[in-house]
């Protein structure tokens, strides 16, 4: 049967239906499409920064392992040497006054080898760093005791320059009896606090 023209009209108006449907679920598609791949690019963007996250956090932990390593080895290789332990401050390594003369500054033979032993140890962990610290116990007047421990740890730095560690790289202090690490009422408790400690420190053992 021939089409009428109001036929055909309808007809050309469902075509053009069809082809608005079409276009918009096109359209639809294509959006649905561009958000799957911002998504995930999202993801992988993500991915990468998580990535790149771990990886430092793993950099960082490998990092402070080594130095608590070196930390560690240095302490142990130091305490052949001289009696060493860990503080918050670096490696303290500790000459006892017996091993100067009584009232003087001088090193008797057996700290002078010690002392040797010592500047060949640090001499393998560049960039430390050390300060002098003299001590005395209460025994006389302040000022005899901080000219005595200062005397001392100038000869301790002194020493190590001549083993080959840079002048730069100690300071010295003397303290007197103004740090005592035992009980000045006793007899050992005076012993122990007549001594020089050698403070150690920089980034290769994790104190600056």
């Amino acid at each position: 049967m021939p089409l009428t023209a109001r036929d055909a009209g309808q007809a050309a108006e469902d075509a053009r239906r069809v082809a608005a449907l079409a276009k918009a679920a096109a359209a639809e598609q294509a959006e649905r499409e561009a958000q799957a791949q911002a998504a995930a690019a999202a993801s992988a963007a993500a991915a990468t920064e998580e990535g790149a996250r771990q990886a430092a956090i793993a950099a960082e932990a490998a990092t402070q392992a080594a130095i608590e390593r070196a930390r560690r080895d240095l302490e142990q290789r130091l305490n052949t040497v001289l009696p060493t332990h860990s503080t918050d401050r670096g490696l303290v390594a500790e000459i006892a006054g017996v091993q100067f003369a009584t009232g003087a500054a001088t090193l008797n033979p057996s700290a002078r080898e010690a002392l040797a032993r010592f500047g060949g140890i640090v001499a393998s962990y560049p960039g430390l760093a050390f300060m002098v610290e003299g001590h005395t116990d209460s025994t006389g007047s302040p000022a005899t005791n901080e000219a005595l421990s200062l005397a001392r740890a100038i000869t301790v730095r002194d020493y190590l320059i001549a083993q080959g560690v840079a002048a730069s790289k100690i300071d010295v202090a003397g303290l007197g009896p103004a740090d005592p690490i035992a009980d000045n009422e006793t007899a050992e408790g005076r012993a122990r606090n007549r001594r020089v400690e050698i403070i150690i420190s920089g980034d290769a053992i994790g104190t600056r």
